[in-house]
């Protein structure tokens, strides 16, 4: 399964966009780590290294970079297992991902209805013929 999950990130997180994205630093650093406190860091350092503005200012990615924090420091203690701690950060990932996506599909709703608010009032032109008392008109 945790494999699957790693296929299934890279892939999605590619579909996504042609930039790096989260989903793409987090299966990076968990092909370059094995611990999760490691992980974390990893995924903290790629972050701060990008030049993303939008990344490093977005409130979802700097909750799931506190979230991989707090999880850490629950490992190192012994509180959950590495493997836990994996877990909730893909919970988390996932949640935020389905946020964006909906979002993403909202704003794309509403330009959609923008542009067809648009062609609505497009002035319209219509060629008329008379023949005799009726007049038939076809629309341009």
């Amino acid at each position: 399964m945790y494999i699957f999950q790693k296929v299934s990130l890279i892939l999605a997180a590619t579909a996504v966009s042609a930039c790096t994205t989260l989903g793409q630093y987090q299966a990076q650093c968990e092909a370059r780590t094995k611990l999760f406190p490691e992980l974390a860091e990893c995924i903290k350092a790629e972050i701060a290294s990008s030049d993303s503005r939008r990344m490093q200012n977005n409130a979802g990615v700097r909750l799931y970079l506190l979230t991989a924090e707090q999880l850490s420091d629950r490992v190192r203690k012994g509180a959950i297992s590495d493997l836990d701690a994996r877990v909730e950060l893909q919970k988390l990932y996932v949640e935020l991902r389905s946020k964006e996506e909906s979002a993403a599909s909202a704003r794309a709703a509403v330009a959609a209805a923008n542009r067809a608010a648009a062609a609505a009032n497009q002035p319209r032109t219509a060629t008329c013929t008379q023949f005799g008392n009726f007049v038939n008109c076809t629309s341009n």
